[in-house]
């Protein structure tokens, strides 16, 4: 029996997982002292003095402690950590080893390592109380609950604004299309490696919460299987109207005889590279997955668009308007009451939310390496100043896990409306006018001032000036007011 089947004979996974409840823990750091001892200090200005692995696993654990470091990867005792069998590493694709719980013999609660890089710490700046303040207030104001990563806080306070419902994850079949055809978030920069004076920013207010309240169905509904897979099969446009979105196959064609607009609307994978492309030549035939909404930007472009299948929604579901009502007002307080860390963390919690949302169904652990095999990762032990550091001796085993309790349409459905967002701000701008030089998941660069509207509410464009720009490469900025450098190490940024 293989995985699929093993699913369909079992149990069909929930979201949440389980009901949510509240957890209430110490936030600690740990630093080494002047005299080069390793002290762990809480929040409330206790000290303890650790000399061994074990010793801090007791003292995280009876003192139900989250303690943060600025990197994993600087915890003395990693190595013993990593091997101690009632240790679990928490680990991912791009950030390795993110975390360590810790479990003692006679010790109900467990403790925790934790990094301080999660919630946006820089990596050049020790963990100090400062930090654990602004962590305490953004756990207590806004969910009342102590987690260790933006994802989590962001997700217990979603569980609590359902009131209890529950909902069945994704078909597999509706996950691997989804999985399948993703693309992320758009990016754009005809003016790379161009210098300019001055150029204007125009950036979404809480783009992401703004855009989770309203997603495909009411929660728990499941959508409606239609048409078919084959490329010869075609499904009517009054058949489609019955549908406010859908996840379709479909066949597009661009015309000779029509105006080629400056930016694409529908995105294809390049084979080779499998970065994202945005075609507009003339003549093209492309065949993919894409939503009603991004098949619409085409249609607007005066191109043929034909649907073969896919799933489709009767309704718009806006069960997570009040996690993201409240998730926008509390970052807006923070940043009234002048306080840019808190604010810096509740913007971390909006994205790593909905991020939660696209996660792959997968059960990533640790194995020794000479355990592993060609499709385990090797784990490099990165420290984060530097972007540089050795394999260490255990690698990353991942496992597929299709019954995740994770609504994945819904992340893709996010993140695909940014995109069309972003498609549709760029275009205007164009009309007007305006030569926009990048664009960059949920802003916009442009030349000069762009004569739209501007507001601070939330969903709507805000402009800022900035000066000296620089594009070096895509999704890269840098100017007098700020500087964006995705992939470069922050200590390199600051000296390169």
């Amino acid at each position: 029996m293989n995985k699929l089947q093993k699913i369909r004979a079992g149990h069909v996974s929930r979201f949440p997982s389980y009901p949510q409840h509240d957890k209430k823990r110490v936030n600690a750091f740990l630093y080494k002292n002047t005299d080069g001892a390793w002290i762990i200090e809480t929040e409330k200005h206790e000290t303890f003095s650790v000399r061994s692995h074990a010793e801090f696993a007791r003292i995280s654990a009876q003192g139900k402690m989250h303690v943060y470091i600025n990197d994993i990867n600087d915890y003395p005792w990693l190595s013993d950590a990593v091997a101690d069998k009632q240790a679990t590493p928490q680990v991912s694709r791009t950030r390795g080893l993110s975390g360590i719980n810790f479990k003692v013999t006679g010790i109900l609660c467990h403790g925790r390592l934790c990094s301080a890089q999660s919630w946006g710490a820089d990596a050049d700046d020790p963990v100090t109380q400062d930090f654990l303040t602004a962590l305490r207030e953004v756990s207590s104001r806004y969910a009342d609950t102590d987690e260790t990563t933006p994802a989590a806080l962001g997700t217990a306070k979603l569980v609590k604004t359902l009131h209890g419902r529950r909902a069945s994850r994704d078909s597999v079949m509706l996950r691997t299309r989804l999985l399948d055809h993703r693309a992320g978030g758009r990016s754009d920069t005809p003016a790379i490696k161009q210098h300019f004076a001055e150029a204007w920013e125009e950036d979404r207010n809480n783009a992401y919460a703004s855009e989770s309240k309203s997603v495909p169905g009411a929660f728990g509904e499941s959508p409606i299987v239609f048409g078919s897979e084959h490329s010869y099969f075609k499904v009517e446009n009054e058949f489609l109207e019955e549908f406010p979105t859908y996840f379709a196959l479909a066949t597009i064609f661009i015309p000779e005889n029509v105006p080629t607009p400056a930016f694409g609307p529908i995105w294809e994978r390049d084979d080779f590279s499998h970065l994202l492309a945005w075609p507009t030549e003339a003549g093209r035939i492309i065949s993919g997955w894409w939503w009603k909404e991004e098949l619409d930007c085409a249609r607007e472009c005066n191109w043929s668009v034909i649907v073969h299948g896919g799933y489709g929604w009767r309704t718009m579901g806006t069960w997570m308007t009040e996690w993201a009502d409240e998730t926008t007002a509390m970052r807006r307080t923070f940043e009234n009451e002048g306080k840019k860390v808190q604010a810096g963390m509740m913007k971390l919690v909006t994205t790593a939310t909905i991020g939660m949302f696209s996660r792959s169904p997968e059960t990533l652990s640790l194995i020794s390496s000479h355990e592993s095999t060609n499709d385990d990762l090797p784990l490099c032990v990165q420290n984060a100043r530097t972007g540089k550091g050795p394999l260490s001796p255990y690698c990353i085993h991942v496992e597929e896990c299709m019954d995740k309790p994770l609504l994945t349409h819904v992340g893709a459905y996010i993140v695909m409306k940014m995109r069309v967002a972003l498609w549709k701000r760029a275009m205007a701008n164009v009309a007007a006018g305006i030569r926009v030089l990048a664009t960059n998941y949920d802003s916009i660069l442009t030349e000069t001032p762009s004569p739209l509207p501007h507001s601070q509410e939330t969903g709507d464009w805000k402009e800022k000036r900035l000066t000296k720009v620089y594009l070096p490469y895509p999704r890269a900025i840098e100017c007098a007011e700020k500087q964006k450098l995705p992939g470069k190490p922050k200590k390199l940024r600051k000296t390169g």
